[in-house]
Order: structure tokens, then C-alpha cells, then sequence
């Protein structure tokens, strides 16, 4: 579809059937008045064209002169789209309705997902966002994400993070919650340094204790690494103590996962088609046709 299609479209335009004996000579006059016509086919006796409608009025004097009989198979365009709309004023009326709706519906939260929180229930998370103006059917443009994020840390002391997002007319609040600390054991009870997880050693200090482990060696899971029994001179009993060091390893993660043995990569030519297309009330005209079999 190029502009001059588009014009006539906002214009409208008629399909007319001429029928007479010499439909040729019809078309060529119209030319030669510059008057515009295209889409010009026989169909059997009857020749079948569209021309605009300030350009069907032309027609007339051309008809008499040539013998030829004019006439309307049918209106199109953007007029005649119009005159229906209008005899149908209630169907227009609720498709306005509707578009208002829509349009409305977009414009506000409609729902509200609380994410990453275990131990804070969700209500007491939701009645406080109530009061910051976040809820179900608030408008989308009064959402302060930093405002929100600032009042539920300070609010609530077990959260230490707090993310706002959008996706379109859903919110969702992610919450980080604050570790404990392990609990204290006192000095006077004698305890041993653990491996956490497997790894290997990279340094190892130990200021009260045992060693039980060198720099370079694996560790397992629960593995004793600093002790807290101290053996003393032989013939003697160990001394029992709480081990206190710092031990650094190097760990890893095993996962398991599927992969494909071959992997599709698109590899663009630089070729490109260019169209004008016209959309309007769920219709589409113009485009043409793609050249190519694999495009984005």
C-alpha cells in the first residue's frame, strides 16, 4: 500500500462496474481528465474499477458521452467505516466504553506478589504497603518503589533488602531477610573449629587449640581443624579449651544439568524489507509480502 492508496482509503473511495460497448474508451477520457482509477479488471461483460468518490462524480459527463452504463458495486474507506459506526450508536458507544476501560485497567496495580519472605507473613507485608499507597486498583504512576523499599526495612526488623517491581499491572516485592548470628558459646566451654563444607585449606591461624589440619590439605564436611583438646607433656592429661582461629578454603558446587550438543545461532545477512502499513480497528493494510524464509 503506498501513500496515494492510504489517501483514498481516509477519503473513500468506490468500486464501479461499467458495462456498454465501448468501456475503453470510458477509461481513457477518465485518464485524460486525471481522474484516478486503478484495479482495473473485466469480469466477463462488466469492467470493474475503483475510483475516489470527488472523482466519481466526473464519471457522469464521461458516461453520456461514451453510452456507457455506471454502476456502484460498493463504497469503501475510511467514510463508509464511519456512517456504519454511526448507525450503530450503541455498539459505538460500548466499544468506547471498553477502549476507556482498557485503557483504565492498564493504569492500575492489579496485583500484588510477595516474594522471598519465610519467616514475616505475608499479610503484615501487604497491610503495610496499604498504608504507602501500594494496594490492588492504586494507580501505577503514584508507586514510589525507593519510598516503599525505605518504610518496610525500617518497619520490620528482620528484613535487610527490599526490591519494587513492575510488570505491567503486577508488583512484586522482594523481600531479603536478615540472617541470625550463630548463637555465642561461652569462653570457659571448651569446643573444636569445623569444616562448614568440603574444601581445601588455603590458610589457617589458630590462636586457642589444636591444629588438626595443614595449608594444601582436603577437608571434609565436619571435619575437626583447630581442636580444642591440647595434648600436654607425656604422662599428663590434655587440656581442654575453646579453640579460637581463622581457617580459609577454597570450596565447590556440584550441579547437574542438561545440555544440547549443538546450538543455533542466527547469523543476519544486512538485508532488509521496508513496508507502510496502515492499522486501524483491528485491520491492517499494506506490508506486502516478506522475500525472505527465516527474518525477524
Amino acid at each position: 500500500m503506498n501513500v496515494t492508496d492510504i489517501f483514498n482509503y481516509f477519503n473513500g473511495y468506490a468500486v464501479v462496474r461499467i458495462t456498454g460497448r465501448q468501456p475503453e474508451r470510458f477509461i481513457n477520457l477518465a485518464l485524460k481528465k486525471k481522474i484516478y482509477i486503478w484495479n482495473i479488471k473485466k469480469e466477463g461483460e462488466e469492467t470493474v474499477f475503483c475510483v475516489s468518490a470527488r472523482g466519481f462524480l466526473l464519471l457522469r459527463k464521461i458516461a453520456r458521452k461514451t453510452g456507457v452504463r455506471v454502476k456502484i458495486s460498493g463504497k469503501k474507506g475510511f467514510p463508509g467505516l464511519i456512517r456504519k459506526i454511526k448507525r450503530r450508536k450503541a455498539v459505538f458507544a460500548a466499544g468506547i466504553i471498553l477502549f476507556a476501560a482498557i485503557l483504565a485497567a492498564g493504569s492500575l496495580v492489579l496485583k500484588i506478589d510477595i516474594v522471598g519472605n519465610e519467616k514475616l507473613p505475608s499479610e503484615k507485608i501487604i497491610e503495610k504497603l496499604d498504608v504507602l499507597g501500594l494496594k490492588k486498583f492504586s494507580l501505577r504512576s503514584n508507586i514510589d518503589t525507593e519510598r516503599i523499599s525505605r518504610e518496610l526495612i525500617k518497619e520490620f526488623d528482620g528484613i535487610s533488602w527490599v526490591g519494587v517491581y513492575e510488570d505491567g499491572t503486577r508488583v512484586t516485592v522482594e523481600i531479603k531477610e536478615k540472617t541470625p548470628p550463630p548463637p555465642m558459646i561461652p569462653l570457659d566451654i571448651p569446643t573444636d573449629l569445623v569444616a562448614a563444607k568440603d574444601g581445601i585449606v588455603i590458610s589457617l591461624n589458630a590462636e586457642n587449640g589444636e591444629k588438626r589440619v595443614k595449608t594444601g590439605e582436603t577437608v571434609k564436611k565436619g571435619q575437626v581443624l583447630i581442636s580444642g583438646e591440647v595434648p600436654l607433656r607425656e604422662g599428663e592429661e590434655s587440656r581442654y579449651v575453646h579453640s579460637i582461629g581463622n581457617v580459609t578454603a577454597e570450596t565447590w558446587y556440584e550441579k547437574e544439568t542438561d545440555v544440547k550438543l549443538y546450538e543455533y545461532e542466527k547469523q543476519y545477512t544486512g538485508r532488509t524489507k521496508k513496508a507502510l502499513v496502515l492499522k486501524a480497528f483491528s485491520r491492517e493494510w499494506g506490508g506486502g509480502v516478506v522475500p525472505f524464509l527465516n527474518y525477524d
